[in-house]
């Protein structure tokens, strides 16, 4: 169950996958609640509730435009998230640069033994 919104911790948040959703959708513009409920194909009122939570949350923000309202996503309050995860970023892009190196050193030495092979001998 997710805390109360004045504690509510983002990685909590986006542990729900509807939530997760939600909020790609979101970051790709401002939505009303309709639009959302028929991309993830749940009830509006789960969608609601869910909308709530990450606007309890300063996640997201909501704007009256005549009778419905507008959801967009205030990305600032992901930057915990963004963060946390440049860290395994650089992780992985080091790990795939050294198997990039490695991988290149062993193509070399293939081709190097390959020519060996198929090089005639020298005449002494």
């Amino acid at each position: 169950m997710v805390r109360a919104a004045e504690n509510a911790d983002v990685f909590a948040l986006v542990a729900c996958p509807t939530r997760r959703k939600i909020i790609e959708l979101l970051a790709e513009g401002e939505r009303p609640v309709t639009d959302l409920v028929a991309h993830l194909r749940i009830r509006q009122p789960s969608v609601s509730e869910q909308l709530r939570l990450l606007r309890d949350a300063g996640l997201v923000e909501a704007r009256r435009s005549g009778r419905q309202r507008l959801y967009s996503l205030n990305a600032a309050k992901i930057k915990p998230i963004a963060d946390w995860a440049t860290a395994f970023s650089r992780f992985w892009d080091k790990k795939l640069d050294a198997l990039a190196s490695h991988l290149s050193k062993k193509l070399s030495q293939s081709k190097a033994d390959k020519s060996r092979r198929t090089s005639p001998p020298s005449k002494d």
